[in-house]
């Protein structure tokens, strides 16, 4: 789902999942080469061999996470995964995923 600027701030994941879904975030954050902020949100820099798992984990959180924009692009040898929102709190919620500043 594209970023809704009126949208709130809400997640549909079921409260049971939250702790996994999170721990995945996190592993795969960790796995990032290169992190950097952008208004509203950041950028993430994979290895190219992760592309996969990055886009299994982006379409699950889709799913559930509407106030959310996710773009992947392709870069030498890596991808990049653009994390961003518009709504109010969005930017935390990002960096509660990644664990980076999003764009402050």
């Amino acid at each position: 789902m594209a970023d809704n600027p009126g949208m709130p701030v809400t997640c549909t994941l079921q409260p049971s999942s939250v702790e996994d879904r999170l721990a995945a975030w996190w592993a795969l954050a960790a796995d990032s080469i290169r992190r950097r902020s952008v208004p509203d949100g950041t950028v993430l820099t994979f290895p190219a061999p992760l592309a996969a798992t990055v886009e299994d984990l982006v379409e699950s959180e889709r799913a559930c996470c509407g106030f959310l924009s996710f773009e992947l692009r392709a870069a030498a040898g890596a991808i990049e995964l653009h994390i961003t929102s518009s709504s109010a709190g969005g930017r935390e919620v990002i960096e509660l995923l990644v664990g980076v500043d999003a764009g402050g």
